[in-house]
């Protein structure tokens, strides 16, 4: 599954909910205005593509 919400203007921090998709393979949050680190659940998701990780938060 992939999780784009790129350009959305969001803001503030990713929710601990997110961590419950846990089929998650792509997690896109570029170009928002999210502040704080990734959540260590999210980091454990267990499809969760790491490579690009830092070009998107």
């Amino acid at each position: 599954m992939v999780f784009n919400v790129s350009f959305n203007e969001l803001m503030g921090s990713l929710p601990e909910s997110i961590s419950g998709l846990v089929s998650m393979e792509q997690l896109n949050v570029a170009s928002n205005y999210l502040s704080g680190s990734i959540l260590e659940s999210v980091r454990r998701l267990p499809q969760l593509e790491r490579e690009r990780e830092r070009e998107f938060f």
